[in-house]
This record gives C-alpha cells, structure tokens and sequence, in this order.
C-alpha cells in the first residue's frame, strides 16, 4: 500500500511542516485494533518518531502508550505507507507520512500511558470489525479536532477491500 491524501485545505504559499508516524494495524479474527475518541473517531494505534528512534521502536512505544498492549516485535512487518498534505493548526501545512506495520501483541495488556491531548480525546483501545470503524468515521463532522479521520478511514476501507479478496 502507498497512498496519497492530498486534502488542497491549504495556501501552497505557506511553510510546510513534516513528521513522520509509525501506525499499528492488529487483527484478532475479524476485528482490528484502533482507538476510540470522544468524537466516535477510530484511529490506528501510533505516533510521531522521535529523534533517532527506529520505526519499529516507536510503534512498540507508541502502542504500549496509547492502548496499554505489548507489540510482538519479531511479527512486526511493514504494510505501506500514506503521505497526507493538510491544513495545520497555524496556517501553515501539515505533511505527515505515516507508515503502516502489521503485527501481533501479547496477550498480557498495561495501562495506558496517556498525553495530556490524548486524555482530552479519552482514547480508549478497541476491538472492532473494520466496516463498523468506517461507518463510525464517516459520521463525524469535527475534522480540526479529528483531522487523522480521512487518512485512518482511506486505510480501514483498503484493508477492509484487501479481506474481502482474501475470501473470494
């Protein structure tokens, strides 16, 4: 998978600002792990890499933090990625590039290791079918608080098309 989203909310005159993510995709049988937020949003486990981190350790990291789960670090495997332009929060443009990983976690689950901004939404870890995700994030109509929405929704839809291959 290598998608771009290019929303054109943007004056192109504007500074760009780039980060990079590391997002988990975590099946168990027909669900797939995400968070939820207040808004109903579904979102895939991860976060931005920080300085001199390997990909895969800010996923192991950004997992553990956001739903309390222990990636399985030899199952991890790269998917794809997304390169997302949009709107910032200050004028400026957003250009995120998320890479997707599938992997397992262990069976054994933490606590949560929350942001302050992550509170504020109450992520909480989920399992749920795809298609149900999809519908949850097609019904929210706060994008500047939800602005990863479009990209997790574009993902969930090509996994979703991806299982359905797989079983015809």
């Amino acid at each position: 998978m290598n998608l771009v989203l290019d929303l054109k909310n943007y004056d192109r005159t504007e500074t760009v600002f780039q980060r990079r993510a590391a997002r988990a995709i975590v099946w168990k049988g027909e669900r797939i792990l995400l968070i939820s937020g207040r808004y109903g949003d579904c979102k895939f486990p991860g976060g931005g890499i920080e300085p001199g981190e390997r990909l895969e350790d800010t996923l192991a990291r950004e997992v553990a933090e956001e739903t309390g789960y222990r990636v399985d670090l030899p199952t991890v495997c790269r998917y794809g990625q997304v390169l997302e332009r949009r709107k910032g929060l200050y004028e400026d443009v957003m250009e995120m590039v998320s890479y997707y990983f599938t992997c397992t976690v262990l069976a054994d689950i933490g606590r949560q290791r929350l942001d302050a901004y992550e509170q504020d939404h109450q992520y909480q870890a989920i399992w749920i079918p795809p298609g149900e995700a999809i519908a949850r994030n097609k019904q929210v109509t706060d994008l500047a608080h939800c602005p990863w929405v479009t990209r997790e929704t574009l993902v969930l839809e090509h996994l979703l098309g991806q299982k359905e291959e797989e079983t015809t």
